[in-house]
């Protein structure tokens, strides 16, 4: 969204019957019991323990199976149980969220209807709120997302917290396959705006296969500061496009009687009522709930990304409010991420936003 717009924000083995069926002291009888039987059950079950410990000998040599190898494979393939039931989120105040991006993709109604979808027409239509297409948003993103998406390999997992109608992660993924030929992202996500969640899970698995890439799992509705479905250390990279402004924090509306303005925040620009720094402090909280949902369901040693960040509402009068470059370091020792804070890199954005690239620490 950009920040000349009015402001209105832009706005997810056998099983236990077969056993207890079954007449084990009929089955044992059938079998002839042999005196040596059991030590070779013994010697089975031996085998057995030090395959599970990851043990082997060869020529006559013990070595470790490499830790590592086995958590990979535990990655993949991760499937998202959506909640059957959300509860409302802090920052949607009177409906506002959803009445928001209703109107703003508006153009997108014939998604919900799961009829094919054109391709063409939908990258030259304005979308979640964004004032410019996904053709223009694409040329400005396009050297942000080949530079710091592309720890991404073939076969990796990505996953978007409010992905909208999903066209931010189709452009992330058509932008990897143009610039790197990664192809057979597993993809992930969730939005909060029911309406929104169809139309992102109609436009990706339709267009996502024409990438070389696929919906790994559906998204769901859900509240990116609660992603409590979500299992922790899951994707290759884990980000969001914008993290939505929390709306009046401190009721302020309701005790004013008015809508607010800038002057209930702020004294001037840069200098805050007290209004205004308990406002600043309740969006940092809120900026930290988003991020430590990321940085959990990340994968040791692999990405967070937060794009599009806005400076604080004092520092820029005009945009929606965030938080300032220097609050990051300080986020990482408060809130415990569990992040390498060498990796925390800034990269500056239109309009005095900016994106912020971490890496999660690697498993010791």
């Amino acid at each position: 969204m950009d920040v000349t717009t009015i402001k209105e924000c832009k706005p997810l083995v056998r099983d236990a019957d077969s056993a207890m069926n079954s007449d084990y002291s009929r089955n044992v009888n059938l079998r002839p019991q042999l005196p040596y039987s059991y030590l070779f059950r013994l010697l089975a079950l031996i085998l057995v323990l030090l395959g599970l410990c990851g043990i082997f000998v060869t020529n006559s040599n013990l070595y470790i199976v490499d830790s590592t190898q086995i958590e990979e494979r535990d990655y993949l393939d991760v499937k998202l149980s959506c909640p059957t039931t959300n509860k409302k989120s802090s920052n949607d105040k009177d409906g506002f969220m959803g009445e928001f991006y209703n109107e703003t993709n508006v153009e997108f109604d014939l998604a919900i209807g799961f009829e094919e979808i054109d391709e063409e027409q939908l990258k030259n239509k304005k979308y979640d709120g964004w004032s410019r297409t996904y053709n223009t948003r694409k040329k400005i993103f396009y050297e942000f997302k080949s530079t710091y998406f592309k720890s991404l390999q073939s076969g990796d997992s990505i996953f978007e917290s409010g992905c909208g109608i999903g066209l931010n992660l189709l452009m992330t993924v058509e932008i990897l396959k143009e610039t790197a030929n990664v192809d057979n992202l597993k993809v992930y996500g969730i939005e909060y705006i029911p309406a929104s969640v169809r139309e992102a899970n109609n436009v990706l698995s339709q267009l996502l296969p024409k990438k070389g890439s696929e919906l790994a799992s559906p998204i769901c509705r859900g509240d990116a500061t609660d992603l409590n479905f979500v299992p922790s250390d899951s994707f290759d990279i884990a980000f969001t496009g914008y993290i939505d402004p929390i709306q009046d924090p401190l009721d302020l509306k309701k005790s004013l009687g008015r809508k607010i303005t800038w002057h209930d925040l702020c004294k001037e620009e840069n200098v805050p009522t007290e209004a205004g720094t308990l406002d600043q402090a309740a969006v940092e909280e809120w900026y930290a709930k988003w991020v430590s949902e990321l940085v959990r369901i990340t994968k040791p040693g692999k990405v967070i990304i937060v794009e599009e960040v806005s400076v604080p509402t004092c520092q820029n009068l005009n945009d929606w409010g965030g938080v300032s470059k220097q609050w990051w370091d300080l986020a990482i020792s408060k809130y415990n991420w569990d992040v390498d804070v060498e990796s925390l890199h800034l990269v500056d954005a239109a309009a005095e936003r900016y994106h912020v690239y971490l890496k999660k620490n690697q498993k010791i």
